[in-house]
């Protein structure tokens, strides 16, 4: 139950600000691409394994930092380029939209795989104690 909680709160907390789920709170103005989507479900779906699976037999506390390292690059990855401050301070408008939003699929393959790594990294941590 807590990983199913987890999940959610995952794909509310990144999606809900990202615009990826509409709300009134927050205002996209790039379209949400099919990607960001899959990013999200997927993101969230790996997030709620690795909650399952640090609390089955003590909660790995060590390794709380690569999910939300992994988070965090979710959250730059599906959001509006022009919208996130950071990237417009760094980069610029233009550059926004020209350099950061061509890499945010990259960024999302990134945190995607950092993720499934660390569920694969609890998996064995759960092996070894077993």
């Amino acid at each position: 139950m807590t990983s199913i909680v987890s999940a959610t709160a995952f794909v509310l907390l990144v999606g809900t600000p990202t615009d990826v789920i509409p709300n009134p709170l927050f205002t996209r103005m790039t379209p949400v691409r099919l990607f960001d989507y899959l990013l999200l479900c997927v993101n969230a779906l790996l997030f709620g394994i690795w909650v399952y699976l640090s609390t089955r037999k003590g909660c790995s506390l060590n390794s709380i930092h690569r999910p939300t390292i992994s988070a965090m690059l979710s959250f730059l990855a599906i959001g509006c380029p022009t919208c996130n401050k950071l990237v417009l301070l760094l980069v610029g408008a233009s550059g926004a939209l020209n350099f950061w939003a061509p890499i945010q699929p990259v960024v999302g393959s990134v945190a995607t795989a950092l993720m499934a790594s660390v569920v694969i990294w609890e998996l064995r941590r759960l092996k070894a104690h077993s």
